[in-house]
């Protein structure tokens, strides 16, 4: 294979889901070599400024939401950032519901959820924090967590409608908290998360549970006590019937084969059925976690962290997802500038897949979006494809690495739909440009992405 055609297998990135389009939420490192908050669509990264870490995504009406923390709790619209009152805080799941945003998590005196940058208290003064949001298909709000008793232990719990607070069930002297929530046909609540119970072998042992209301169910550890230290749920789905929940399982280190054994390992629930993940090298992390769960048409997608490193001891984790078990990794070395160090360090923690809608019988996309040029590299001719989940006013133009203007090719109204327009490397009067790294941008109504593409001669 010659060098052009890895180029072009390195850089033109597919659909993971032919017909879906799959939103990640995490952070990583840019292509300036700078730690951030950022989302992938369909594994292409997207900046939410000023963001150190993001936690949840949801797409609505064409627009893509996102929870995390900058200096303190925040939400990014797209890529429009809004700070949220309360010292110390992250934002920690975010919801939407018509025009009001929802986002849960926490502050330096305990539990909230804001709406619309409202802080709503819930358990304060007192350590307790809220990490899963979810709006019932009658309007009701459902928020997610833990607080601490009187006697020191973490009890998993809900609130609903403000600070109604109800306790979740948990084995006898053990905690526990919750972390994600998921509705079936947007009635019944599921929570997922971890409680202790007692072992004979480690006392206590963390167990992956979720609750249907207050039922709760203890998911299989895949093994033996004495093999198995515990496991933990981080994310919930409900597809039909069906009831999925990403995790991990913490292995005990044999002591006769210390390099082999031992640690967490990535891995997602059925119907309280165990799938094992494929993780990266055997370190003294695991190999990985899963953090969330989607699921459409069929396919399951698993996000979460994997190790990359070959070393033992020194180990990065990476973000990364499994399709239907199939490992990838969300962040490459070419990705960052040459000596970047600890470019691998990046996680994902959310997940949502978004499919097409139809008018008139055509599909149109839910979200606005800007994919990668095909190919790329390219000499002379590339194919640019958008998606307008509405009729919008819209302008894409080529710049180069000065931000030179040096070719506009739309600036009209278009209708809602899959577009793509074909640039054959020659400037507003028709000459042919040089070889060299191009910038392509697009606008359309409040939507602005801009993306790189090599042009070879």
């Amino acid at each position: 294979m010659n060098v052009r055609k890895i180029l072009i297998v390195l850089l033109f990135i597919p659909f993971i889901i032919m017909g879906q389009t799959v939103y990640i939420v995490g952070e990583s490192y840019n292509s300036d070599g700078e730690w951030g908050a950022c989302y992938w669509v369909d594994g292409v990264r997207v900046e939410l400024p000023g963001g150190y870490i993001a936690t949840d995504i949801v797409v609505s009406n064409g627009n893509v939401y996102t929870s995390g923390s900058a200096d303190d709790a925040c939400y990014w619209i797209n890529q429009t950032r809004y700070d949220l009152p309360g010292n110390g805080g992250v934002g920690e799941a975010i919801a939407v519901d018509g025009n009001d945003v929802y986002v849960a998590g926490w502050w330096d005196n305990g539990s909230c959820y804001w709406k619309n940058g409202e802080r709503i208290d819930l358990t304060t003064n007192a350590e307790s924090q809220a990490f899963a949001l979810g709006i019932r298909n009658n309007g009701a709000i459902y928020v997610g967590g833990y607080y601490m008793n009187n006697n020191h232990y973490y009890i998993p719990c809900f609130w609903k409608n403000g600070n109604n607070r109800h306790v979740l069930p948990i084995p006898s002297g053990g905690d526990g908290e919750v972390y994600d929530i998921a509705f079936m046909d947007g009635n019944m609540r599921y929570y997922a998360g971890y409680v202790l119970k007692t072992s004979s072998f480690a006392g206590y042992t963390p167990t992956a549970v979720y609750w249907r209301h207050t039922t709760r169910t203890d998911l299989p550890l895949g093994g033996s006590t004495f093999d198995i230290y515990g496991a933990g749920a981080y994310g919930i789905t409900i597809d039909g019937d069906d009831v999925y929940v990403a995790g991990y399982t913490d292995w005990f280190e044999d002591t006769n084969n210390p390099y082999t054994t031992g640690g967490s390992f990535p891995q997602y629930w059925k119907n309280s059925t165990i799938y094992d993940l494929e993780g990266g090298p055997m370190t003294n992390f695991g190999t990985g976690l899963a953090y969330d769960i989607g699921v459409a048409d069929g396919n399951v997608v698993v996000v979460g962290v994997a190790t990359r490193d070959t070393s033992y001891f020194d180990s990065q984790e990476s973000a990364c997802y499994w399709l239907n078990g199939e490992f990838h990794y969300l962040v490459n070395q070419y990705d960052v500038p040459e000596g970047t160090e600890g470019w691998e360090w990046s996680a994902a923690r959310g997940v949502t897949v978004v499919g097409t809608l139809s008018i008139d019988g055509a599909d149109i996309p839910e979200v606005f979006a800007l994919h990668q040029n095909y190919p790329n590299p390219f000499n002379p001719i590339t194919t640019l494809r958008y998606d307008l989940p509405e009729q919008s006013m819209v302008n894409i133009i080529i710049y180069d690495l000065l931000g030179r203007q040096v070719r506009t090719l739309i600036n009209q109204t278009q209708d809602a739909g899959f577009k793509s327009v074909i640039w054959d490397a020659t400037n507003d009067y028709g000459k042919p440009v040089s070889a060299g790294v191009y910038l392509y941008k697009i606008q359309a109504e409040g939507f602005i992405q801009t993306k790189k593409m090599v042009l070879l001669k």
